[in-house]
């Protein structure tokens, strides 16, 4: 466990440093979002056809500080620009003297406040130290990587009761991908956690199933989870099968069920009624119709089906590159080699997990879930991003089933004459996969 948290606070720390400011994906956005939260703003405004909320403007333009660098290649900076980029800006408290305007952030202002708790207290922080918004900034990215040490802690516990799980686990925690999203201010750090979290418990079930103070614990898990984002409610239905496996009366065995279903669905419900009135569409170069797309979605099932297959033909590669292998804007990826690489790796940790896996009832409850939830993406991604008739789902990324990959736990199939009992070989190759990752964003976005 020392070794593998090692692994994390090192490269963690490499992503964070080599890493400019805001480019790890919209987390510039998530930047302004933190802070409006910060302020007591829970539900954003709405003025024109663009959400977001009033922040003072300095705060703004430091968020546009290395806008030049997203999506192009041809883009670099020094040291000494770097430095003159960061230096200048005013301490955060004389910032939040200025008077306040609008500033958009369409794409984060729906998420709740609770993806944005890690995030409060470098913010704080700030303010004690009346530091300026670029040092809260890797507050707030050091912040998270030294969280991600503690809950892989707790993750791991949770999956000791099989360390090939437990390996596994700390694979799909660590791609190139995860890490380097898990330790920028993006809002999609307790998403994740608690997935793996709700999972993990699941799996530990029945040494606590008599014990409601751990039934509390879960239930409040998976209703943070569904504050985080809806569609990720999935694994916490792991925990449906395992209710009805026990020994419980079957008053008991409805009343937790009924329980778990609420806790998953109606947080995130309510949260989507509260934010209606704020919503904008997602880009405006097409004419977007939810309505429409829903209903042509539902009275064309077998329709939708082609639609998602030719999707999934088109744009497999993708998914599986931005799964394990994508960073910054989408704009740096690792070397090939090392993507084949990392995969084997993935494949021989699940290889090994399988060997030694104590549910195989939960396969197939896996299996329907991770399903399910790919289906729902899909038909989110078709609704939000796609123009009415389309024949195809764009919008979708690998990242998006980071959460929902802790499933491959279980999913995958029994093949112990395959079983790899060498870990520290598998474990030299992802050091080789993730040091190129790092080499990887040094040449992108540095002059040497």
């Amino acid at each position: 466990m020392l070794k593998k948290q090692l692994f994390i606070f090192v490269f963690g720390l490499l992503h964070i440093c080599i890493t400019p400011p805001f480019q790890p994906t919209d987390e510039n956005a998530h930047f302004l979002r933190a802070f409006q939260v910060s302020e007591g703003v829970s539900i954003g405004v709405k003025v024109g056809n663009e959400s977001g909320g009033y922040l003072p403007p300095e705060l703004n333009r430091v968020s546009k500080a290395f806008s030049d660098l997203n999506m192009d290649l041809s883009k670099k900076i020094s040291f000494s620009d770097f430095l003159n980029r960061v230096s200048g800006w005013s301490e955060i408290n004389s910032i939040f003297l200025e008077d306040k305007s609008f500033v958009s952030f369409s794409n984060t202002v729906l998420y709740s406040p609770v993806m944005y708790l890690p995030q409060q207290i470098p913010i704080r922080i700030g303010h004690a130290l009346n530091l300026n918004p670029i040092s809260v900034l890797y507050l707030m990215r050091l912040m998270l990587l030294f969280s991600l040490m503690v809950f892989f802690g707790i993750i791991g516990k949770l999956f000791s009761i099989s360390k090939k799980s437990q390996f596994l686990c700390f694979l799909l925690l660590t791609t190139p991908t995860c890490l380097h999203y898990l330790v920028s201010a993006n809002a999609d750090f307790l998403t994740i956690i608690f997935s793996f979290l709700c999972v993990g418990m699941c799996i530990n079930h029945f040494q606590w199933a008599e014990k409601p103070r751990y039934w509390v614990l879960f239930f409040v898990i998976v209703l943070l989870l569904s504050l985080c984002r809806m569609i990720y409610f999935f694994p916490a239905l792991l925990m449906l099968p395992l209710i009805f496996r026990s020994s419980a009366n079957i008053q008991k065995k409805l009343n937790l069920s009924v329980l778990l279903i609420v806790c998953a669905l109606l947080p995130a419900f309510l949260w989507a009624v509260f934010t209606k009135s704020i919503y904008s569409p997602a880009r405006f170069d097409v004419e977007l119709n939810p309505n429409q797309n829903l209903i042509y979605a539902f009275t064309h099932p077998i329709q939708m089906g082609f639609i998602v297959i030719k999707s999934l033909i088109v744009h497999g590669k993708f998914y599986l590159n931005s799964f394990l292998g994508v960073m910054g804007w989408v704009d740096t990826s690792v070397p090939n080699f090392f993507k084949i690489l990392g995969y084997i790796v993935l494949l021989f940790g699940a290889l090994r997990s399988s060997s030694e896996n104590n549910f195989k009832f939960l396969k197939i409850p896996a299996k329907i879930l991770f399903a399910l939830f790919s289906l729902f993406l899909f038909l989110t991604l078709y609704l939000s991003w796609m123009p009415v008739g389309a024949n195809i789902i764009d919008g979708v990324n690998g990242k998006y089933f980071i959460p929902i990959s802790v499933l491959f736990v279980l999913m995958v199939p029994d093949l112990k004459k395959l079983e790899i009992k060498r870990e520290n070989l598998l474990f030299g190759a992802w050091v080789m996969v993730q040091s190129s990752a790092i080499f990887s964003l040094a040449l992108r976005y540095w002059v040497f």
